[in-house]
């Protein structure tokens, strides 16, 4: 595989890693309020940092869309006539 292949696929692959970990850290602090009544929990204090690599991967999501859309319009293997179709279906199907 040529290193731009590889690199959409680090690309499309990212996004579901973290939110398979976002979810778990919000699963885990859930747990962890319902067990401690501590006043100043630990995830409060990294809030920024949540909320910047939050904000990252939400900016290489639309990065990866617009990519791919750009590979459809710009690959001669797809037809003209199914072009649109298929740019309305990946940014459909991706959010």
């Amino acid at each position: 595989m040529s290193k731009n292949k590889w690199l959409l696929f680090v690309l499309t692959i990212l996004p579901m890693l973290y939110i398979i970990g976002f979810i778990g850290l919000v699963f885990q602090s859930v747990i962890y309020f319902h067990n401690h009544t501590q006043s100043n929990p630990w995830i409060f204090s990294y809030f920024w940092v949540f909320f910047v690599v939050h904000i990252l991967f939400m900016a290489e999501i639309i990065f990866t869309i617009v990519l791919y859309v750009f590979n459809i319009l710009k690959n001669p293997n797809v037809p003209r006539e199914e072009r649109t179709l298929w740019v309305v279906l990946v940014i459909l199907l991706s959010f």
